[in-house]
Order: C-alpha cells, then sequence, then structure tokens
C-alpha cells in the first residue's frame, strides 16, 4: 500500500478517536447526518450553541501564519449576516478556525492551490466545538476591518470553532 495513503488512513483513524473521545468526554458529540449550518446560522445562534458540536457549511480559507477562517459566501465577503447592525455591535459573516492538523488534507489542498496562484477557498463542511465569549463587542470601522474583543486578528470575529474534522465538499463535474 502506498506510504502516503496509509499515512492518510491512520490520520483518519486518530480524528475519529479523538473527536469520539472528546465529545463522549463534554457531552457535545455530533450526531452522524446532522444538518450542516451555515456561517450566519451559527453566528445568530452563537449563545445557544457554545459549548455544543456543530457541522459548518462554508468556505475554508487563510495561511498557517494569519490563521484560517470559514467564510459563509465564496466570494470571502466581509459583510455582516443579514439582518446584523452594519457598523456598531455587529461583526463579520466569518467563524475562526482553532485547533487545526496542519496535516488535514483540506488544509494541504490550500497550500497547493496557493502555491500556483489561486488564492480562492475551498467548500468544506467540518465538525467543531462552538466557542463563544460570555460578551463580546465588535465594531466596524470606518475603512471596513473589524475590532473588538473577539477572536482572530484584532478581535474582529465573533465566534471560534474548535474544528474535529474538515470534510471537502465535491462538486459532481468540477475539478478539485
Amino acid at each position: 500500500m502506498d506510504p502516503a495513503k496509509v499515512r492518510s488512513l491512520l490520520l483518519m483513524i486518530r480524528k475519529l478517536l479523538v473527536s469520539g473521545l472528546l465529545g463522549a468526554l463534554t457531552g457535545c458529540a455530533a450526531p452522524l447526518g446532522q444538518t450542516p449550518l451555515s456561517v450566519c446560522e451559527v453566528l445568530n445562534r452563537s449563545r445557544s450553541l457554545s459549548g455544543n458540536t456543530v457541522v459548518v457549511h462554508g468556505f475554508l480559507n487563510g495561511s498557517e501564519n494569519h490563521g484560517y477562517v470559514i467564510f459563509a459566501s465564496a466570494d470571502e465577503s466581509s459583510t455582516p449576516c443579514p439582518g446584523w447592525p452594519q457598523r456598531y455591535f455587529t461583526a463579520p459573516a466569518i467563524l475562526v478556525l482553532g485547533g487545526l492538523d496542519r496535516f488535514d488534507p483540506a488544509l494541504s489542498a490550500i497550500r497547493q492551490r496557493q502555491a500556483q496562484g489561486d488564492y480562492s477557498p475551498v467548500e468544506v463542511e467540518l465538525v467543531g466545538r462552538v466557542c463563544r465569549r460570555w460578551l463580546t463587542l465588535i465594531f466596524r470601522m470606518a475603512a471596513g476591518g473589524y475590532s473588538g474583543n473577539g477572536f482572530g486578528e484584532s478581535g474582529g470575529k465573533a465566534v471560534l470553532i474548535q474544528v474535529q474534522t474538515i470534510r471537502r465538499v465535491e462538486k459532481p463535474g468540477l475539478q478539485p
């Protein structure tokens, strides 16, 4: 068997064991077949979802240097979710990711694409635990950036997802 396939299989088994063990210990394992939530659904329900494991659908991008995030849309828009204020007490439609395995195939796919000059996001579904601060204050600056006491660069993101697994969404007829 190909050593790369063996390594990939062992990583997958390790992730399944760790995520299952963590879920069992914390009582927040995501049920199989759980319907994925959008980034905006997670942000809108972050208070009730905090501490729970969820499945999230979004568009993964970032780097090891600056961190990885999930965008609500493929255009990587940093506008707030529909219905959210545009300037004060708001947040972008972005989730910060933590606890990533740098050898994850989804992250490898992003690094390969970026090495070839393609910085477009990768559509993924991930399983992770929602982390939110008790009180988060985020403001959108006139220049368009965000600042506050949340997560990520300048504390401008409202929610962090502690990732357990990432699965790339394959579209029939499209090249990876």
